[in-house]
């Protein structure tokens, strides 16, 4: 009986682990996909650039092209086949601003762009620490044999919340990011899309984990009336 129960908890363990693993992957895929950038360097060359002629630069990426004129007028040379005609287009814009005088660099569009990264970096921080805490509390309940905790369940929603939150706040992030850059923009001839875009993959993910702790709650309820019926 008691290898059985053993057997039980391993099982348990490990489908536990694995869920907050796929969790733990997420989250740095999530930070991958908007930390990373593969021209970094080259951003960091040409600030060093500009601030030796006390110019203050600013960067913003990701901004999608609007302009349907855009669309496949970039011809490339192809020496090797004259009779094959190559056509590019540009669909995305990485903007960066540069200026002596810092005070035009000021908005109330960068202001709430600040406020929405550092909203959504508390809630990454508090995920990472939450998945850790539930991490250890679910193997200390699963040794005492008690398999769902109210206290794991809560924290395990507030993980869900937390991920949806950091998603939308760093989506609004975006979004004022680009509000921001197309008030230079008026007038030029590029033209962007600064419309809100909300990464449903990010959004399916949390909710997800609220479903898991849906389900747990579901579990606890009924293990608390088998213990009564006993």
């Amino acid at each position: 009986m008691k290898q059985c129960k053993n057997k039980k908890l391993k099982r348990l363990w490990v489908l536990y682990g694995t869920f907050f693993t796929i969790v733990v992957i997420t989250l740095g895929l999530f930070l991958s996909d908007i930390l990373i950038t593969n021209d970094h360097d080259d951003l960091i060359k040409f600030k060093e650039q500009q601030k030796s002629l006390n110019f203050t630069t600013i960067r913003s990426t990701d901004l999608k092209s609007s302009a349907s004129e855009y669309i496949f007028d970039i011809p490339i040379e192809n020496p090797n086949d004259s009779a094959i005609h190559l056509s590019a287009r540009v669909n995305g814009y990485d903007i960066v601003i540069s200026t002596e005088d810092v005070q035009k660099l000021d908005s109330p569009y960068q202001t709430l762009t600040y406020v929405f990264q550092c909203i959504w970096l508390l809630c990454l921080v508090l995920v990472f620490v939450f998945v850790f805490v539930i991490l250890y509390s679910f193997y200390k309940s699963i040794k005492q044999g008690t398999v769902f905790q109210k206290r794991d369940i809560r924290w395990l929603t507030l993980i869900g919340v937390l991920f949806l939150v950091m998603t939308l706040s760093i989506d609004i992030a975006r979004y004022f990011e680009h509000q921001y850059v197309l008030q230079f923009l008026q007038g030029t001839s590029v033209e962007v899309d600064g419309n809100l875009y909300i990464n449903f993959v990010r959004i399916l993910s949390g909710l997800l984990i609220l479903f898991v702790a849906e389900l747990f709650k579901i579990g606890s309820d009924i293990q608390e009336e088998q213990d009564l019926t006993i």
